[in-house]
């Protein structure tokens, strides 16, 4: 017998089967994307009136971790000046400071920034259209650039109207790195501030859950039963709440699902929960 012609026939036959396997499992991951809506879970959330106005990705999606860092704030900062101008004291050593019209900037936690003009007027409620007005006179006259911040919805209550930008990396929301702005009919009475220095890919990537499937962890929060999601999109996240955040300079920063509700709650979806 010819044992090399048999060795290659063999390793022939062997190459033709792990193709067709690749091939099946290929065609299966494709046919398991485009599944519909899993009927199981939506009963879980009609059972404690979850209700969904909105796009669910269905898709399975593979994201690389990121590793930013922050900003680090102190008396020298610019952006004092840029927000309170040029008339103001330092009030408390490297964290409070107060100008001559009575505004103030907090520096909390070394990395975020708490500008308040003044008390929200709830007797003067303004329009978003007006408001989103304010909020761009301001950057222009603050020396904002939002050019590569995404803005979330408006949300209107009874203390005023709000608006957050969150900076972009490739198109997905960076959700610790932010503009908030607040306001009334007088105009902007508040700003929330904190962003990243520097970003960059790190080894690993996170194989993040369809949305109907992490949507079950939904189930945990009873805050958000009989509420309506109207937003759910991929994004960036740092739990700030689990970190000692007054001593994180730099962090990794996940891949995260984001759900919006109408009432203007926001839950973040940890792919580790």
């Amino acid at each position: 017998m010819d044992w090399n012609k048999a060795k290659s026939i063999l390793i022939i036959a062997f190459v033709v089967i792990d193709i067709f396997l690749l091939v099946n499992v290929m065609a299966s991951k494709k046919e398991n994307n485009n599944l519909p809506f899993s009927e199981a879970i939506s009963l879980q959330l009609e059972a404690k009136n979850i209700n969904i106005d909105a796009d669910i990705n269905l898709n399975q999606q593979i994201l690389p971790i990121l590793e930013v860092e922050f900003n680090l704030y102190d008396s020298k900062s610019i952006q004092i000046k840029n927000f309170l101008g040029e008339n103001f004291t330092e009030a408390t050593p490297e964290t409070f400071f107060l100008n001559d019209r009575g505004a103030t900037l907090e520096i909390v936690q070394g990395k975020k920034l708490v500008v308040t003009y003044r008390e929200a007027d709830e007797a003067n409620r303004t329009s978003k259209e007006r408001f989103l007005t304010e909020v761009e006179m301001f950057c222009n006259n603050h020396k904002i650039n939002l050019e590569n911040y995404s803005a979330d919805h408006v949300n209107e209550a009874p203390g005023g109207v709000s608006i957050i930008y969150r900076e972009l990396y490739e198109g997905i929301t960076l959700e610790n790195s932010y503009y908030y702005f607040s306001g009334d009919a007088n105009g902007i009475f508040k700003v929330e501030h904190q962003d990243v220095k520097s970003i960059k890919m790190i080894r690993g990537e996170v194989s993040m859950s369809r949305g109907d499937e992490a949507l079950l962890r939904l189930l945990q929060y009873p805050e958000i039963f009989n509420d309506t999601i109207i937003k759910m999109e991929t994004c960036y996240y740092i739990d700030e709440a689990g970190l000692d955040w007054e001593n994180v300079v730099s962090d990794n920063m996940d891949p995260t699902w984001k759900v919006t509700f109408r009432s203007g709650i926001i839950k973040y979806l940890i792919e580790s929960e």
